[in-house]
């Protein structure tokens, strides 16, 4: 058996250390140059755009808009384009003349009611309505005044 000394064994670890460090950075470099190479190609075989050869599934090409246009529209009920424009002082104003006619026609809705209501109504002046009532109900005549 051989002994080895620690100064031996101190030289064979520097030695191991260099080619250690050359192994090292070999296999990242050769995985990157594997990952470089396919993104290149994938790159370029999306470029030529072989349709048999790539299919992407959803493609981007200009698709018209879902719905009824408004000149298809147009073309079916016959109308001519038209500004849509309007006149908001104008409905505000008549707006508020409607309301004032219906706050009008209410009032003299009611009025015709209250005359209707005191029409109706016995008049409280009649002498001949107290002399028929009993003597404790009988209302008394009011005092005149003196001067």
């Amino acid at each position: 058996m051989a002994r080895f000394s620690a100064p031996a064994a101190a030289a064979s670890s520097a030695q191991d250390a260099p080619l250690l460090n050359r192994r090292l950075w070999r296999t990242p470099l050769v995985v990157g140059i594997c990952f470089g190479l396919g993104y290149g190609l994938t790159s370029r075989l999306l470029a030529l755009q072989w349709h048999g050869f790539v299919q992407l599934g959803q493609s981007f090409d200009v698709r018209p808009f879902p719905g009824t246009s408004l000149e298809s529209l147009r073309q079916r009920f016959g109308a001519e384009g038209q500004a849509i424009r309007a006149d908001l002082d104008l409905i505000e104003l008549e707006a508020q003349n409607r309301r004032a006619e219906e706050q009008a026609r209410r009032q003299a809705q009611d009025e015709q009611k209250r005359l209707e209501a005191q029409q109706e109504q016995p008049l409280e002046a009649d002498p001949s309505a107290d002399a028929d009532l009993p003597g404790d109900q009988a209302v008394p005549a009011p005092d005149a005044p003196s001067p």
